[in-house]
């Protein structure tokens, strides 16, 4: 089957997606023209945004707009966040103010009361506490180094008086170890000594 250029010309356009004819603007007029001219500039403002390119790292940001709320207020050195007119007229009453002191530290936070702080101190001891596998490692530890003492004091001839004097500083340590262990085992599921009226958040 033999193509003439025209169809071969025909087919690729459909292929590549271009128009099946190209436009002669030869025979225009100037009005036609400028009309076409307006169709496209037409054509690429409604694209425009599909169109536009930008930095996946510096995206576009909308620009900003003043809002009156949320603001912050003072008074004393501390601060309040108010979130509408009417929180903000009645806090002003209460003695806030909008305008902020010349020198303050902002606190956003604030203090914990002392009742908390000592709950808090005594978890944070609870918690420092060694576990029971740690406890178990260092009973095992001294059980070698006592072992390995006694061995040493059975073969060589060193003043015994200072064998002895190591011997019993490995008993002791290891007794200790064992002691603190047994007194956890003993103690109740929660130790932390409670402060009445108080939750720690």
């Amino acid at each position: 089957m033999n193509l003439t250029k025209e169809q071969i010309h025909q087919q690729q356009a459909a292929v590549y997606g271009l128009p099946p004819q190209t436009i002669d603007v030869s025979h225009m007029s100037h009005e036609q023209i400028e009309a076409l001219r307006a169709v496209l500039f037409q054509h690429d403002a409604q694209n425009a945004a599909m169109a536009r390119e930008f930095d996946l790292n510096k995206p576009p940001t909308p620009p900003y707009r003043y809002q009156e709320f949320p603001r912050m207020l003072y008074r004393d050195g501390r601060t309040f966040i108010v979130k509408d007119q009417r929180e903000l007229e009645e806090q002003c009453g209460l003695g806030w103010s909008k305008t902020p002191p010349a020198t303050m530290e902002v606190n956003l936070g604030g203090e914990l009361p002392a009742a908390i702080m000592v709950e808090v101190a005594a978890i944070d001891a609870e918690a420092r506490k060694p576990s029971h596998q740690d406890l178990i490692e260092e009973v095992e530890k001294l059980r070698a180094e006592n072992a390995a003492l006694t061995k040493a004091a059975e073969t060589s001839h060193d003043d015994p008086t200072e064998e002895e004097k190591r011997r019993k500083r490995s008993a002791d340590a290891a007794n200790a170890a064992r002691a603190r262990w047994e007194k956890r085992k003993q103690a109740p599921a929660s130790s932390t000594p409670a402060v009445e009226g108080t939750t720690l958040m």
